[in-house]
């Protein structure tokens, strides 16, 4: 009796899909977890350099939103929409107008955390020293519209939107 029951225990499968799913489970975790991680540190990365290159446009462009280098920090922390709060500094370095920032993100990864440093910087120039040279603006549309093209000074430049 008792190498019988011994016989269909070792026999027995019914609980190989449990363990089959508490084996692969953690690994497919730590991978949807790490590839979430990575995309929000992405997101962050792009919308820091976006609102470091409106910030300085702004400081070199609209002289009426963005008059002091404070004023070019409140409209590009504006447009910073990532994780954090990142403090944005301006200055007239002899590029131009500079916008730029470095942020640390703290990720909590399967075993360890990291911290990922995200600079960001953008240099615009001054319509001053750019003599009113002709400024590219290039606009692109869905798919299947034809972009546009239009050349302006800095005089005429508006606010970048």
């Amino acid at each position: 009796m008792m190498r019988e029951r011994a016989r269909r225990f070792l026999l027995c499968n019914w609980g190989a899909t449990a363990v089959e799913f508490a084996l692969v489970m953690p690994a497919f975790l730590a991978l949807v977890l790490g590839g979430l991680s990575v995309s929000v540190l992405m997101y962050s990365n792009v919308s820091l350099q976006d609102a470091a290159e409106r910030g300085a446009r702004c400081f070199s462009v609209d002289t009426a939103t963005c008059n002091s280098p404070s004023a070019a920090q409140t409209y590009a922390q504006g447009f910073y929409h990532g994780v954090g709060a990142p403090t944005f500094t301006a200055s007239t370095p002899p590029c131009g107008h500079q916008v730029a920032r470095t942020l640390t993100l703290q990720i909590a990864a399967v075993l360890v955390n990291l911290s990922v440093p995200l600079t960001a910087s953008a240099c615009f120039p001054p319509c001053a020293q750019s003599h009113e040279a002709p400024v590219e603006l290039r606009a692109f549309p869905p798919s299947g519209s034809r972009a546009f093209i239009r050349r302006a000074t800095c005089s005429s430049v508006s606010r970048a939107s």
